[in-house]
């Protein structure tokens, strides 16, 4: 006589010890080879995974199928990816989730240049989400909304919002939420939340990859605050780490980032070194390490080498995400818009700098940086009105990014550049002693120092303008203004030189 109730409950222990191989078996598995950036292997799982049955019915798949639209698009399979999207919003999620899931759709219909259905997927995303439970999962995609649209303040919000629902147990979606704010808030110009959000993640424990990112923000809060001994330690943690995954995609980021932090020191050699090891790394490191090297050299004054760089960054590995790959070139675009600025290019750096500036659109931090280049463009061309309307908008924005030290220097030390070329050197002498008392880091002082000293020699101290490029020569550091404080130190030891 069969015994039905215990092959039932024999089916059930197979189907359930099935599934829980799926689940964490094959989960643990893609965990590896996504923290060891076997992209390829992992993509394979994902499909592997997708194809294979579930008990607990379709639905089971659903983040495995994410995940496969993720990889999808890393390899550029926009298409393959878009249709995954609409399968997946064809077992209606619920509304957050759809959300989600319409904002990927977004990303791969942008990929695919379709804007236009891009932007509406993006719409109805919103529309779906303003109907969704307000649990942490709405708040956590209502922030990532947000972020897409660069309203880094409000994302701040919903993020912070997210939190105190996550339960205690879920320390993996804690510690994500937590940088997610962390990072939100360091583009929102407030880099003392950033360290506290991320050092806060960083005792969860989390993934390593998770981890990473942690001491990642952590070193970008560090470096807003004037700390650069700090974030070089939360560098030299991140990249020891990432070595130990043995993902060299990840060693090559880690390592470009180190170089971020050695350059803003000073050590400029150390940073260039760094770079280059990078970008041989993994091509998908090359847009953060060509970038690094190339502001090092423009600092430096090796400005051809500099234009190279910056255009070996821009001929890097895309990053998946388009709108992502356009704000990265319009990146690019504002560094080379600097470099020929300091060449004397102006026109060219105004071509530059309006090529950047559609994608700074929206980005308050990123356009009040924009503003500031054009107050000093516009004023070196002799374009007054244009200068002092754009000095204006800088003055009036800037005191909301009070908290934000790199903004506060790179702002007065633009303005006091385009009051020189106006001749308000009483303004001008103004903002240089207030750009010194925004801690700026040391790469950059020698160039302030020496401009700081033209300032003052054009209205008659020739004393203090003598010991400005002496402290700018003095820093010990081979930059372009350091050298010309030094010729400038020359020519007037020359001029003042009794005659026999």
């Amino acid at each position: 006589m069969t015994d039905w109730p215990a092959l039932i409950r024999l089916l059930l222990l197979i189907l359930g010890v099935y599934e829980l191989g799926v689940f964490l078996g094959l989960g643990m598995l893609a965990v590896f080879l996504e923290t060891r950036g076997d992209q390829k292997r992992l993509r394979q799982l994902r499909e592997l995974v997708t194809r294979l049955p579930s008990v607990f019915g379709d639905r089971a798949r659903a983040e495995w199928r994410q995940g496969l639209v993720w990889s999808y698009m890393q390899e550029g399979r926009y298409q393959e990816a878009a249709d995954l999207c609409r399968q997946l919003l064809a077992r209606k999620p619920k509304a957050a989730d759809e959300a989600r899931q319409r904002l990927l759709l977004a990303d791969c219909l942008d990929g695919l240049g379709q804007q236009a259905e891009s932007q509406a997927e993006e719409r109805r995303a919103e529309q779906v989400l303003a109907g969704a439970q307000l649990d942490a999962g709405f708040y956590l995609t209502r922030g990532n909304f947000l972020d897409k649209q660069h309203k880094y303040a409000l994302a701040c919000e919903a993020y912070g919002k997210a939190l105190p629902l996550i339960p205690e147990w879920n320390t993996l979606v804690k510690a994500q939420a937590l940088l997610q704010l962390g990072l939100a808030a360091y583009n929102a110009g407030r880099p003392s939340d950033a360290i506290r959000y991320a050092e806060e993640a960083i005792p969860l424990k989390p993934l390593k990859q998770l981890l990473i990112m942690a001491h990642s923000i952590a070193a970008l809060g560090y470096s807003g605050v004037a700390n650069l001994e700090a974030a070089e330690v939360h560098r030299r943690k991140g990249y020891e780490l990432a070595r130990e995954t043995g993902n060299k995609h990840l060693t090559g980021e880690l390592l470009a980032q180190l170089a971020d932090v050695e350059m803003k020191h000073g050590k400029l050699e150390d940073a260039i070194r760094h770079c280059e090891e990078a970008a041989a790394l993994h091509p998908s490191a090359g847009r953060l390490a060509h970038m690094t090297r190339a502001e090092c050299l423009r600092i430096m004054g090796h400005f051809v080498e500099a234009r190279e760089g910056f255009e070996a960054s821009r001929a890097a590995q895309p990053y998946p995400q388009p709108d992502l790959e356009r704000r990265g070139r319009a990146t690019i675009d504002l560094g080379l818009s600097w470099l020929e600025a300091e060449e004397g290019n102006l026109e060219l750096a105004i071509d530059y700098l309006d090529r950047a500036l559609p994608e700074m659109d929206g980005d308050d931090k990123l356009s009040l940086w924009c503003t500031a280049a054009q107050a000093w463009y516009f004023a070196a061309l002799g374009r007054t009105d244009e200068a002092q309307r754009k000095i204006w908008e800088v003055q009036t924005q800037a005191p909301h990014f009070s908290a934000d030290r790199q903004t506060q220097s790179l702002c007065r030390a633009m303005v006091a550049r385009a009051c020189y070329a106006l001749g308000d050197l009483t303004r001008c002498q103004e903002h240089w002693e207030a750009y010194f008392q925004t801690y700026p880091d040391p790469v950059f002082r020698p160039g302030a120092l020496y401009y700081y000293g033209e300032c003052l020699l054009a209205s008659g101290d020739y004393h203090n303008a003598v010991v400005a490029w002496q402290q700018a020569v003095a820093m010990n550091l081979d930059t372009h203004h350091s050298r010309l404080a030094a010729r400038r130190l020359r020519e007037l030891q020359v001029s003042t030189a009794p005659t026999t």
